[in-house]
Protein backbone atom coordinates (compact mmCIF):
# COMPACT_ATOMS: atom_id res chain seq x y z
CA UNK A 1 0.00 0.00 0.00
CA UNK A 2 2.83 2.43 0.76
CA UNK A 3 4.31 1.63 -2.64
CA UNK A 4 1.03 2.55 -4.37
CA UNK A 5 1.09 5.93 -2.65
CA UNK A 6 4.60 6.52 -3.89
CA UNK A 7 3.55 5.63 -7.45
CA UNK A 8 0.61 8.04 -7.29
CA UNK A 9 2.94 10.85 -6.26
CA UNK A 10 2.83 13.27 -3.45
CA UNK A 11 -0.43 15.24 -3.01
CA UNK A 12 -0.47 18.94 -4.19
CA UNK A 13 0.21 21.40 -1.51
CA UNK A 14 -1.01 25.02 -1.31
CA UNK A 15 2.48 26.18 -2.05
CA UNK A 16 2.57 24.11 -5.21
CA UNK A 17 -0.81 25.40 -6.29
CA UNK A 18 0.31 28.97 -5.63
CA UNK A 19 3.46 28.47 -7.67
CA UNK A 20 1.45 27.00 -10.50
CA UNK A 21 -0.99 29.91 -10.47
CA UNK A 22 1.86 32.41 -10.38
CA UNK A 23 3.41 30.76 -13.44
CA UNK A 24 0.10 30.74 -15.29
CA UNK A 25 -0.56 34.35 -14.32
CA UNK A 26 2.89 35.41 -15.42
CA UNK A 27 2.41 33.64 -18.73
CA UNK A 28 -1.00 35.23 -19.33
CA UNK A 29 0.27 38.59 -18.18
CA UNK A 30 3.14 38.41 -20.62
CA UNK A 31 0.77 37.38 -23.40
CA UNK A 32 -1.65 40.20 -22.59
CA UNK A 33 1.18 42.71 -22.32
CA UNK A 34 2.58 41.63 -25.66
CA UNK A 35 -0.85 41.83 -27.29
CA UNK A 36 -1.50 45.24 -25.76
CA UNK A 37 1.86 46.52 -26.99
CA UNK A 38 1.06 45.22 -30.47
CA UNK A 39 -2.43 46.76 -30.41
CA UNK A 40 -1.12 50.07 -29.08
CA UNK A 41 1.51 50.11 -31.80
CA UNK A 42 -1.19 49.64 -34.43
CA UNK A 43 -3.33 52.34 -32.80
CA UNK A 44 -0.37 54.72 -32.60
CA UNK A 45 0.36 54.13 -36.28
CA UNK A 46 -3.27 54.84 -37.17
CA UNK A 47 -3.30 57.89 -34.90
CA UNK A 48 -0.15 59.20 -36.57
CA UNK A 49 -1.80 58.70 -39.96
CA UNK A 50 -4.98 60.37 -38.72
CA UNK A 51 -3.01 63.25 -37.24
CA UNK A 52 -1.19 63.70 -40.53
CA UNK A 53 -4.52 63.65 -42.40
CA UNK A 54 -6.04 66.15 -39.96
CA UNK A 55 -3.03 68.44 -40.33
CA UNK A 56 -3.23 68.22 -44.11
CA UNK A 57 -6.96 68.92 -44.05
CA UNK A 58 -6.43 71.82 -41.65
CA UNK A 59 -3.97 73.35 -44.09
CA UNK A 60 -6.40 72.83 -46.96
CA UNK A 61 -9.26 74.35 -44.92
CA UNK A 62 -7.07 77.35 -44.10
CA UNK A 63 -6.22 77.74 -47.78
CA UNK A 64 -9.89 77.39 -48.72
CA UNK A 65 -10.92 79.98 -46.14
CA UNK A 66 -8.31 82.35 -47.51
CA UNK A 67 -9.47 81.68 -51.07
CA UNK A 68 -13.14 82.13 -50.10
CA UNK A 69 -12.36 85.39 -48.31
CA UNK A 70 -10.49 86.56 -51.40
CA UNK A 71 -13.41 85.53 -53.61
CA UNK A 72 -15.86 87.27 -51.26
CA UNK A 73 -13.88 90.48 -51.53
CA UNK A 74 -13.72 90.19 -55.31
CA UNK A 75 -17.42 89.34 -55.45
CA UNK A 76 -18.28 92.39 -53.34
CA UNK A 77 -16.17 94.53 -55.65
CA UNK A 78 -17.88 93.01 -58.71
CA UNK A 79 -21.34 93.51 -57.16
CA UNK A 80 -20.48 97.12 -56.41
CA UNK A 81 -19.20 97.62 -59.96
CA UNK A 82 -22.24 95.83 -61.42
CA UNK A 83 -24.58 97.97 -59.33
CA UNK A 84 -22.81 101.13 -60.48
CA UNK A 85 -22.92 99.96 -64.12
CA UNK A 86 -26.60 99.05 -63.82
CA UNK A 87 -27.35 102.49 -62.39
CA UNK A 88 -25.32 104.12 -65.16
CA UNK A 89 -27.03 101.95 -67.77
CA UNK A 90 -30.43 103.01 -66.42
CA UNK A 91 -29.39 106.65 -66.65
CA UNK A 92 -28.06 106.21 -70.18
CA UNK A 93 -31.18 104.31 -71.26
CA UNK A 94 -33.32 107.13 -69.88
CA UNK A 95 -31.19 109.69 -71.73
CA UNK A 96 -31.41 107.71 -74.96
CA UNK A 97 -35.17 107.40 -74.55
CA UNK A 98 -35.42 111.12 -73.89
CA UNK A 99 -33.33 111.88 -76.99
CA UNK A 100 -35.47 109.54 -79.09
CA UNK A 101 -38.61 111.22 -77.80
CA UNK A 102 -37.20 114.67 -78.53
CA UNK A 103 -36.17 113.61 -82.02
CA UNK A 104 -39.80 112.57 -82.67
CA UNK A 105 -41.28 115.65 -81.05
CA UNK A 106 -42.44 117.12 -84.36
CA UNK A 107 -43.49 113.79 -85.89
CA UNK A 108 -47.02 112.44 -86.23
CA UNK A 109 -48.08 108.88 -87.07
CA UNK A 110 -51.00 108.46 -89.49
CA UNK A 111 -52.88 105.16 -89.67
CA UNK A 112 -55.38 103.97 -92.26
CA UNK A 113 -54.08 105.57 -95.46
CA UNK A 114 -54.03 103.10 -98.38
CA UNK A 115 -50.63 102.03 -99.66
CA UNK A 116 -49.26 104.17 -102.50
CA UNK A 117 -51.89 106.90 -102.20
CA UNK A 118 -49.12 109.47 -101.68
CA UNK A 119 -47.61 108.85 -105.10
CA UNK A 120 -44.09 109.96 -105.97
CA UNK A 121 -44.22 113.21 -103.94
CA UNK A 122 -45.26 112.24 -100.40
CA UNK A 123 -44.29 115.58 -98.80
CA UNK A 124 -46.53 117.60 -101.12
CA UNK A 125 -49.38 115.07 -100.90
CA UNK A 126 -49.45 114.85 -97.10
CA UNK A 127 -49.12 118.62 -96.79
CA UNK A 128 -52.30 119.10 -98.84
CA UNK A 129 -54.06 116.26 -97.00
CA UNK A 130 -53.34 117.78 -93.58
CA UNK A 131 -54.41 121.22 -94.77
CA UNK A 132 -57.75 119.79 -95.93
CA UNK A 133 -58.30 117.77 -92.74
CA UNK A 134 -57.37 120.56 -90.34
CA UNK A 135 -58.33 123.66 -92.24
CA UNK A 136 -59.91 125.13 -89.09
CA UNK A 137 -56.67 125.12 -87.08
CA UNK A 138 -54.02 125.46 -89.80
CA UNK A 139 -53.49 128.71 -91.65
CA UNK A 140 -52.50 126.88 -94.81
CA UNK A 141 -50.44 123.94 -95.96
CA UNK A 142 -48.11 122.95 -93.07
CA UNK A 143 -44.41 122.82 -93.77
CA UNK A 144 -43.18 119.23 -93.75
CA UNK A 145 -39.53 118.23 -93.44
CA UNK A 146 -40.05 114.65 -94.56
CA UNK A 147 -42.77 112.02 -94.87
CA UNK A 148 -42.54 108.27 -95.45
CA UNK A 149 -44.08 104.93 -94.66
CA UNK A 150 -42.75 103.00 -91.68
CA UNK A 151 -39.97 100.56 -92.46
CA UNK A 152 -40.95 97.09 -93.53
CA UNK A 153 -42.04 95.21 -96.64
CA UNK A 154 -44.99 96.51 -98.58
CA UNK A 155 -48.11 94.62 -97.46
CA UNK A 156 -50.39 92.68 -99.78
CA UNK A 157 -53.59 94.43 -100.97
CA UNK A 158 -55.75 92.68 -98.34
CA UNK A 159 -53.33 93.47 -95.50
CA UNK A 160 -53.27 96.53 -93.25
CA UNK A 161 -51.33 99.44 -94.79
CA UNK A 162 -48.15 100.63 -93.15
CA UNK A 163 -48.32 103.73 -90.93
CA UNK A 164 -47.18 107.05 -92.36
CA UNK A 165 -44.64 109.14 -90.43
CA UNK A 166 -44.77 112.86 -91.07
CA UNK A 167 -42.21 115.22 -89.54
CA UNK A 168 -43.42 118.81 -89.47
CA UNK A 169 -41.09 121.78 -89.39
CA UNK A 170 -42.92 123.60 -86.60
CA UNK A 171 -43.95 122.05 -83.30
CA UNK A 172 -46.89 124.46 -82.98
CA UNK A 173 -48.47 123.09 -86.16
CA UNK A 174 -47.89 119.53 -85.04
CA UNK A 175 -49.46 120.31 -81.64
CA UNK A 176 -52.56 121.87 -83.25
CA UNK A 177 -52.96 118.83 -85.52
CA UNK A 178 -52.73 116.40 -82.58
CA UNK A 179 -55.21 118.37 -80.47
CA UNK A 180 -57.70 118.57 -83.32
CA UNK A 181 -57.22 114.87 -84.14
CA UNK A 182 -58.11 114.03 -80.55
CA UNK A 183 -61.17 116.24 -80.67
CA UNK A 184 -62.28 114.61 -83.95
CA UNK A 185 -61.45 111.05 -82.91
CA UNK A 186 -63.41 108.63 -85.09
CA UNK A 187 -64.43 111.40 -87.55
CA UNK A 188 -61.27 111.80 -89.64
CA UNK A 189 -61.42 110.18 -93.06
CA UNK A 190 -59.51 110.13 -96.31
CA UNK A 191 -62.09 109.35 -98.93
CA UNK A 192 -63.87 106.26 -97.61
CA UNK A 193 -60.99 105.29 -95.32
CA UNK A 194 -61.08 106.16 -91.60
CA UNK A 195 -57.86 107.80 -90.48
CA UNK A 196 -56.23 107.95 -87.06
CA UNK A 197 -53.47 110.40 -86.14
CA UNK A 198 -51.23 110.03 -83.10
CA UNK A 199 -48.01 111.41 -81.77
CA UNK A 200 -44.99 109.31 -82.70
CA UNK A 201 -43.41 107.78 -79.61
CA UNK A 202 -40.51 105.34 -79.13
CA UNK A 203 -41.62 101.70 -78.65
CA UNK A 204 -40.81 101.83 -74.93
CA UNK A 205 -43.14 104.80 -74.42
CA UNK A 206 -45.83 103.13 -76.54
CA UNK A 207 -45.71 100.07 -74.26
CA UNK A 208 -45.99 102.23 -71.16
CA UNK A 209 -48.96 104.11 -72.54
CA UNK A 210 -50.66 100.95 -73.80
CA UNK A 211 -51.04 99.78 -70.19
CA UNK A 212 -53.55 102.58 -69.61
CA UNK A 213 -55.87 101.63 -72.50
CA UNK A 214 -58.45 99.70 -70.45
CA UNK A 215 -58.31 102.21 -67.60
CA UNK A 216 -58.96 105.15 -69.93
CA UNK A 217 -61.84 103.31 -71.64
CA UNK A 218 -63.42 102.70 -68.23
CA UNK A 219 -62.96 106.34 -67.22
CA UNK A 220 -64.65 107.51 -70.44
CA UNK A 221 -67.61 105.23 -69.70
CA UNK A 222 -67.85 106.68 -66.19
CA UNK A 223 -68.15 110.18 -67.59
CA UNK A 224 -64.62 111.27 -66.73
CA UNK A 225 -62.21 113.08 -69.01
CA UNK A 226 -58.84 111.30 -68.82
CA UNK A 227 -55.70 112.61 -70.48
CA UNK A 228 -52.46 110.71 -70.90
CA UNK A 229 -49.45 113.00 -70.76
CA UNK A 230 -45.91 112.27 -71.80
CA UNK A 231 -44.43 109.82 -71.18
CA UNK A 232 -47.23 107.89 -69.45
CA UNK A 233 -48.82 110.07 -66.79
CA UNK A 234 -52.59 109.94 -66.41
CA UNK A 235 -54.72 112.85 -65.26
CA UNK A 236 -58.49 112.79 -64.83
CA UNK A 237 -61.06 115.57 -64.74
CA UNK A 238 -64.48 114.74 -63.30
CA UNK A 239 -67.74 116.27 -64.45
CA UNK A 240 -68.63 119.28 -62.35
CA UNK A 241 -65.28 119.24 -60.55
CA UNK A 242 -62.55 121.77 -61.23
CA UNK A 243 -58.94 120.69 -61.46
CA UNK A 244 -57.45 117.36 -62.40
CA UNK A 245 -56.38 114.35 -60.39
CA UNK A 246 -52.98 112.94 -61.26
CA UNK A 247 -52.54 109.15 -61.20
CA UNK A 248 -49.01 107.80 -61.34
CA UNK A 249 -49.77 104.15 -62.18
CA UNK A 250 -52.43 101.80 -63.50
CA UNK A 251 -52.89 100.47 -59.96
CA UNK A 252 -53.60 103.98 -58.68
CA UNK A 253 -56.06 104.49 -61.53
CA UNK A 254 -57.93 101.28 -60.67
CA UNK A 255 -58.14 102.33 -57.02
CA UNK A 256 -59.47 105.71 -58.12
CA UNK A 257 -62.07 104.07 -60.38
CA UNK A 258 -63.27 101.85 -57.54
CA UNK A 259 -63.88 104.95 -55.42
CA UNK A 260 -66.06 106.66 -58.03
CA UNK A 261 -69.87 106.79 -57.72
CA UNK A 262 -72.19 105.39 -60.38
CA UNK A 263 -71.42 106.29 -63.95
CA UNK A 264 -72.62 109.71 -64.98
CA UNK A 265 -73.13 110.79 -68.59
CA UNK A 266 -70.24 112.77 -70.02
CA UNK A 267 -70.56 116.48 -70.68
CA UNK A 268 -71.49 117.40 -74.21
Amino acid sequence: MSRRREEQGSPLTMEAISDLLDKKLATHSQTITTELHRSFAVIETKLDTLQSTVSTNSLKITELESTINNHDQRLEALESTCSALASKNTQLAAQVLDLQSRSRRNTIRVLGLPEGVEGAQPVAFFGRMLEEMFRDVLGGVPEIERAHRSLGPKPAPHQRPRPVLIRLLRFQEKDRIIREARAKRGQLRYGSHPVLIFEDYPPEIVEQRKKYSEVMATLYKLGCKPALHFPARLTVRLNGVEGRKSLSSVQDANIFISSLPKASPPDN
